[in-house]
């Protein structure tokens, strides 16, 4: 461009300032089918340097019982040695509550036991 100016107006700028890539829609953006960008940060927040993701899934739905509350996951992994990983992004401590991830947990855990594998498999 040579030299143009772009208008930008107030509101636009405070937008600018609260987004970050914490919210939904960046996440989706950077995250969904990018494996080597959750697998970095996975390798980051656990310490893990030799962790290899093999599938990543952004804002996954996972329905509980009849009556039971939902989840959706901000971003599923699952590694190279069949671990699921719930990476949940909260821009503020409302949604962020020990109840809430214990409750996420269990879905987890509901989701990788098969019907013929033993409790001791998990």
């Amino acid at each position: 461009m040579s030299g143009e100016k772009f208008a930008v107006t107030p509101e636009q700028i405070r937008e600018f300032k609260e987004t970050t890539l914490m919210d939904n829609d960046f996440m989706r953006a950077f995250f969904e089918d990018n494996i080597p960008a959750v697998q970095k940060v996975l390798r980051i927040i656990m310490d893990k340097p030799d962790l290899i993701v093999m599938s990543v899934s952004v804002q996954e739905k996972f329905k509980g019982f009849e009556d039971s509350h939902g989840v959706r996951f901000d971003v599923y992994a699952v590694d190279s040695e069949g671990r699921q990983y719930d990476i949940e992004f909260q821009n503020d401590a409302d949604g962020a509550s020990p109840q809430r991830a214990d409750y996420y947990s269990s879905m987890m855990t509901v989701r990788t036991l098969k019907k013929t594998e033993k409790y001791s498999e998990l």
